[in-house]
C-alpha cells in the first residue's frame, strides 16, 4: 500500500492556484452520428460469410 500511495503523495496539491492555470481537457465540437447503414451492411456481410462457411460440405463423407 505504501508503494502505491507514495507517487500520489508526491503530486502537488492544486489548492490555492488560480482558475486560469488549471488545465482542462479540450471539448469536442460535437458528437457525430455513426453511419448506421455501413454498420448494418458490415454485420450482414459477416453473417453471410459465417453462414456460407458453415454451408460448405466437409469431405469426410462416410468416415463420421
Amino acid at each position: 500500500m505504501v508503494l502505491l500511495a507514495s507517487p500520489a503523495a508526491a503530486q502537488p496539491a492544486n489548492q490555492g492556484t488560480p482558475q486560469s492555470t488549471i488545465m482542462l481537457p479540450p471539448a469536442s465540437g460535437g458528437v457525430d452520428d455513426p453511419p448506421k447503414y455501413r454498420m448494418y451492411l458490415t454485420v450482414l456481410v459477416i453473417g453471410v460469410l459465417i453462414l456460407g462457411a458453415n454451408a460448405i460440405p466437409s469431405k469426410r463423407g462416410h468416415q463420421d
